[in-house]
Order: C-alpha cells, then sequence, then structure tokens
C-alpha cells in the first residue's frame, strides 16, 4: 500500500522540529544536563540562522500530517572557502527518515529540495557528514564523494569530537 508523502519547507517556527530532528540523528547520549545546553544553543543558532536567510529545513509528513523525514542547509563561509567564488557553500545538515519509512526515497527527494535551495542562494557546492555506512550510501547514490579532508582528536581520551561521534554514533564528551 503506497501512503501519500507531502514535502514543505520549514520556517523559524519550526525550529523546535529541527531541533527534534537533529537529536534523532545522534540518538542518545547519556548526557543530559550537558544536552540540553546544546539544545538551547543549537535553537538560538537555528533562530538566528533562519532569521538571515542562512538556514532551511524540508520536512515530509505522512497522511496523518506527521513529520517523517527531515534534511536541512546551512551555508558557510569558512576559510578557505570564502577566498573563492561565491564564498560559501551548503552544508548539509538534520537528515533523518524514521526507520519505517526508509526505503522510500524520501531522503533523496528532501535532498533535491535542499539542493535547489542552496543553489538558488548563489552557492554551487554542497558538504557533509555521513554517519556510517547507510547514510554513506545514500549521499553516493545522490551524487556527493569523498574528499581529501581529514580529522585528528587533539585531546584523545579527554574529549570526543565531532568527527568521532558521527563515527561511532558514541557517547559524547562535553568539554567543561
Amino acid at each position: 500500500m503506497s501512503e501519500e508523502i507531502t514535502f514543505k519547507q520549514g520556517t523559524v517556527e519550526d525550529v523546535e522540529l529541527a531541533v527534534k530532528f537533529r537529536w534523532l540523528t545522534f540518538g542518545g547520549t547519556g548526557k543530559e544536563e550537558a544536552i540540553e545546553h546544546i539544545r538551547r544553543e543549537v535553537t538560538r543558532r537555528y533562530t538566528e540562522e533562519y532569521e538571515n536567510d542562512r538556514i532551511v529545513h524540508f520536512y515530509a509528513y505522512n497522511q496523518e500530517g506527521e513529520a517523517i523525514a527531515c534534511v536541512g542547509a546551512i551555508l558557510k563561509d569558512d576559510f578557505p572557502y570564502y577566498l573563492f567564488k561565491p564564498g560559501y557553500y551548503g552544508w548539509i545538515i538534520d537528515v533523518y527518515t524514521y526507520p519505517e519509512y526508509r526505503g522510500r526515497k524520501i531522503a533523496t527527494k528532501l535532498l533535491e529540495l535542499t539542493h535547489q535551495w542552496i543553489l538558488s542562494k548563489g552557492a554551487y557546492e554542497s558538504k557533509l557528514i555521513a554517519g556510517g555506512p547507510k547514510p554513506k550510501e545514500l549521499y553516493e547514490k545522490n551524487g556527493y564523494r569523498l574528499t581529501w579532508e581529514l580529522s585528528k582528536n587533539l585531546r584523545p581520551g579527554e574529549y570526543t569530537t565531532y568527527n568521532e561521534i558521527i563515527d561511532k554514533k558514541g557517547k559524547i564528551t562535553i568539554d567543561p
């Protein structure tokens, strides 16, 4: 049975929904007090970025009107990218589809909408971090390729870096 899925671009009013999907992407971390601080900071930053038109989220909804999937993007202008035209790129964030809806090309449709938004902002490149083999497969099917970027934890054993969290989907250590 084929269920009708609808797609919608989020607004600043949907920031809490975006934050919810962000946490679904990372799963449980076991550091609830630290996570609450991070949740507040992400909410503040997302709101600011929406007000500056530098972030977007697209959502998929089931027939009951429940958000079942999300893909977002934020415009980044970090070094050395700001030295080249156009000076920024789209960074894919908050990609999550509820397990019972996976395999229906929902994330692919959301990525397409996100890519269109990035292009409409004048950027020509989209980047992301794939959190495991299945997401990597999804992104490669959608034209992403590995690059030369590497990462090193300068405080191993004391601190877990963002890339290590993605690699391991493990416990987060918050720097005091």
